[in-house]
């Protein structure tokens, strides 16, 4: 990003004022301040700054059993996956499609959900992202008190959307209530988690969009079709011990 003579002027004060902040260890005004930084990548690079000053030994130690954000509020450790228990989605599309198993091949499919979250599911993520997207504003103690710790944009005037690279595997979908033969539930397992977009919203929450793909049956894919754009109650649960994939997504 190049940054014009004002911009860079206003960079370099926000910068010293973040610095003086760390050194006094006010980690709060250090955020902020950094909130006002012109260039979103050195933003980014100067909260995870402010995060390491705050937590100096392993401040992403997958052992620890609890850590706090720059506000002191307790965030799940680094080994806790994200989850989704019991919530009102919108199934934006399913794509049937077959996918190629030996000599021929078996049915697949890519389901694409849309949810809108807590700012504390950011965490099962990654500890830091929620402090680099969200802050306390003044005069906005009653939002908080509803839940929202920290319910403003730190950057409102930009593009509030992030894709989230990292892929997943193991993965089971519910989508309650909505079972084919005897069951209750409609359940799809070893589900990969993936094309994670994240949409941080002024108050608190986020929108997140994001693809399962797997192998339904056919009575699975028939269901799917018919709950294209419609909202349903889902949870999603990984697997035990589950880790980001390290390989590359694979080519279609």
């Amino acid at each position: 990003m190049q940054l014009t003579e004002r911009q860079q002027s206003q960079a370099a004060e926000v910068e010293r004022g973040v610095a003086d902040a760390i050194k006094g260890r006010d980690f709060e005004v250090a955020a902020n301040l950094a909130a006002g930084h012109p260039d979103v990548r050195r933003h980014g690079e100067l909260m995870k700054d402010i995060f390491n000053a705050k937590h100096p030994n392993g401040a992403v130690s997958a052992i620890e059993v609890t850590r706090t954000d720059l506000a002191g509020t307790p965030i799940l450790p680094r080994s806790k996956m994200f989850e989704i228990h019991q919530r009102e989605a919108q199934i934006v599309d399913f794509n049937p499609r077959a996918e190629k198993a030996g000599d021929g091949t078996r049915p697949a499919g890519d389901l694409k959900v849309m949810v809108n979250l807590d700012q504390g599911a950011l965490d099962y993520l990654e500890p830091s992202l929620r402090e680099w997207l969200f802050a306390k504003l003044p005069g906005q103690g009653d939002l908080a008190a509803q839940g929202h710790p920290a319910p403003n944009l730190r950057q409102p005037k930009i593009e509030q959307s992030f894709a989230w690279t990292p892929r997943y595997a193991g993965y089971t979908l519910v989508v309650h209530e909505l079972g084919i033969d005897a069951n209750r539930d409609l359940v799809i397992q070893a589900c990969q988690f993936n094309e994670i977009k994240l949409e941080p919203q002024e108050g608190g929450t986020v929108i997140c969009t994001f693809r399962l793909q797997f192998h339904p049956s056919e009575g699975q894919a028939g269901k799917l079709s018919t709950l294209i754009q419609s909202k349903q109650t889902i949870s999603l649960h990984a697997p035990e011990g589950a880790e980001e994939e390290r390989k590359p997504a694979a080519k279609k």
